[in-house]
């Protein structure tokens, strides 16, 4: 944990993930430890579709943070851009450091 290799392997997803959506397809990303019972896509996209998100991320709990190891993304023109600007961002740290700084220093609400 922490080591360059290590800091490449988790922005290696990122960049993975940026291309599935740039081609048009939506992702369920999961680290993997992590577990499913039961298909999450129905339920992921219809609260997508019904609440209007581009993004769904799991919370770290009892934390607020987002776990960017498991999350729901659409193909939309946002998260596209979203995904392309985290992939493409000079952080040094992990992939999950390197959202919360995109975040807090590129984007506006």
């Amino acid at each position: 944990y922490g080591s360059a290799g290590y800091r490449s392997a988790t922005l290696s997803k990122v960049v993975a993930a940026a291309t599935i959506l740039e081609v048009g397809y939506d992702l369920v990303l999961l680290d993997v430890d992590v577990a499913l019972y039961r298909d999450p896509r129905p339920f992921l996209a219809e609260r997508a579709a019904r609440l209007a998100l581009d993004l769904q991320f799991q919370l770290n709990f009892p934390r607020k943070d987002l776990n960017t190891g498991v999350y729901y993304a659409r193909s939309t023109p946002a998260a596209r851009r979203l995904m392309f600007m985290w992939a493409t961002y000079n952080g040094t740290s992990d992939d999950q450091a390197s959202l919360y700084a995109l975040i807090r220093h590129e984007c506006s609400f």
